[in-house]
């Protein structure tokens, strides 16, 4: 699953970075753009906390990790 995670965030990250770079041709305004990566970035960086929170819930009751 983690592999699967990794390899969609570096296909997201290549597909941005082309778009930057002008390599990309997308079909959505610059704004949308914008709009779309800050959108999916929240969502990531919200999963990370919720990960981050059920790592230290697991320590406090003594549970082990997977």
């Amino acid at each position: 699953m983690l592999a699967a995670v990794d390899a969609q965030q570096r296909r997201l990250a290549a597909v941005v970075a082309g778009a930057v770079a002008g390599r990309t041709q997308l079909p959505l305004a610059e704004s949308e753009r914008f709009e779309l990566v800050l959108g999916v970035t929240c969502h990531a960086v919200y999963h990370a906390g919720q990960i981050q929170l059920i790592k230290r819930l697991q320590a406090q009751s003594g549970e082990r990790e997977p």
